[in-house]
């Protein structure tokens, strides 16, 4: 465990650094110069001295017809974001950019001008609704909470929503994930476990009003949009928020809750079904909706987290 001192030392130096790496951008590069190329993305980051691959890729009629929702939580490494945002970009997709409270306010600065190179569909959340994230608690589900509502008033237009942080890569192209997606017919990717569930961190049972089971899954999922539309607002939702505020916790038990014990659309008359029990009782009953859980045993890895900085080399096949 770190001391209060260590901790306190390396949020000043990651205060001061911020500050350097954008007051030393500020001399070599041109705002108003660079903001000029909008419409042109890999010469707009280049002229903000963000070297990406130059990707080229056509766009299926499959996919304008399937477009995704992206939820990017970043706290660092403004050069890697970017990276990711540029790999998984498409004109008719939506991204969410949520950048954690106490990043410096020079990386702040630095995203928010290389969001500018890209089309509207890259937007922030505003400054009023970003939270200061401490993982292991509510707070690291928070700016997912936000970034989802945020999307869903953004466009009805989009499929699945995607949640991933900034220090992630594709493992596919956006053709293969809307494939994939597509194959679900409105099942939801979320990893799942009983046996690895980190017991300790289970709620003590005077806290377990919702009388739900607690599992442990993988941090990201792609949720289908009628499911995060009716959970996040469904009262078992709420009450497991309001339960999670105070109680350690992680943003993976609620995914699965959601996915499973709330709600699932793979099935639309279960889903009818479901939304007229969910405007009757106050809470999720187990035998009610604990039936539709596990729908897909093991999920699919579409992302990994990239320790190195990506590959110079355009993207010409995905990256397994």
């Amino acid at each position: 465990m770190p001391s209060r001192i260590s901790v306190y030392t390396t949020g000043i130096f990651a205060l001061v650094t911020g500050c350097i790496i954008y007051h030393c951008w500020r001399s070599h590069f041109d705002e108003k110069l660079c903001l000029h190329l909008l419409n042109r993305t890999y010469d707009c980051l280049k002229c903000l001295g963000i070297s990406v691959p130059l990707y080229k890729y056509t766009i299926t009629s499959v996919e304008r017809e399937f477009p995704l929702a992206y939820s990017i939580l970043v706290y660092t490494d403004p050069e890697r974001a970017v990276h990711l945002l540029a790999a998984i970009y498409r004109p008719h997709n939506f991204y969410c950019i949520h950048v954690d409270k106490k990043s410096p306010i020079g990386l702040v600065k630095l995203l928010r001008l290389c969001g500018q190179c890209f089309n509207s569909n890259v937007f922030f959340v505003p400054n009023e609704q970003r939270t200061t994230v401490r993982w292991g608690y509510f707070s690291v589900l928070e700016p997912e909470l936000t970034c989802t509502r945020l999307l869903l008033q953004r466009s009805r237009k989009w499929k699945y929503w995607i949640n991933l942080t900034g220090q992630e890569f594709p493992l596919r192209t956006n053709l293969e994930l809307v494939l994939a997606l597509k194959a679900l017919n409105g099942a939801n990717v979320v990893q799942a476990t009983y046996k690895y569930r980190n017991i300790q961190r289970i709620p003590p049972r005077s806290a377990k009003s919702q009388n739900m089971m607690v599992l442990i899954s993988g941090y990201s999922a792609g949720i289908d949009r009628e499911t995060l539309n009716v959970s996040i607002e469904a009262n078992c939702t709420k009450q497991v928020c309001c339960l999670y505020h105070i109680l350690k916790c992680t943003t993976e038990e609620l995914l699965k809750k959601e996915n499973g014990q709330c709600l699932s659309s793979k099935n639309r008359s279960k889903v009818n079904g479901i939304l007229n029990k969910l405007r009757k009782i106050q809470g999720c009953e187990p035998d009610d909706l604990g039936k539709l859980m596990g729908l897909i045993g093991k999920g699919t890895t579409l992302f990994r987290i990239k320790k190195n900085s990506p590959s110079q080399e355009p993207l010409q096949r995905p990256i397994f």
